[in-house]
């Protein structure tokens, strides 16, 4: 008899070391393991989000340099009052024609120049002219600008 009880509670010892897991750890750690994935996901398409909205600014801005550089450029400018340029781009930053249109289907990137004379008056030798270039993302509402910079430069008469 004795040999028996001896014999129940070495099985009873063996099934409480075997070693395992149990269902209730394994769903635990699946739980858990779930909610890292669920932030490191989110992390991913956060981090291409600012990825993409920093290319558009960079862009942007390269955009709005080669506008100042086409306005310091010009040989010759004189006329006297304001004037405003629109150019178009899509979301590729592939500059559209507008044809005549208002805003043009596609678009999703707007770059304006306005020239103003920077005095009011013209002095004897010249005048100095003011570009200010603005680039707006069309695609929010009421247009972001996204980028912006102000150029100057004097233009000689040409007497």
């Amino acid at each position: 008899m004795m040999s028996r009880i001896k014999k129940k509670a070495s099985e009873s010892k063996k099934s409480k070391n075997e070693k395992g897991f149990s269902l209730l750890e394994i769903i635990i750690s699946v739980a858990a393991l779930s909610l890292v994935g669920v932030f490191i996901v989110q992390m991913f398409i956060s981090s291409s989000n600012l990825n993409k909205r920093a290319r558009d600014v960079d862009n942007a801005s390269a955009a709005a340099v080669a506008a100042a550089e086409n306005f310091k450029n010009l040989a010759s400018y004189d006329n006297g009052a304001e004037y405003v340029e629109y150019g178009y781009f899509n979301k590729e930053w592939e500059a559209i024609d507008s044809n005549g249109a208002d805003v043009p289907d596609g678009a999703a990137f707007l770059i304006k120049t306005t020239i103003t004379p920077d005095a009011p008056d013209e002095v004897e030798s010249g005048r100095i002219y003011e570009a200010d270039i603005a680039v707006t993302d069309m695609r929010t509402d009421g247009g972001k600008v996204i980028a912006s910079l102000t150029a100057k430069k004097y233009f000689p008469n040409e007497n």
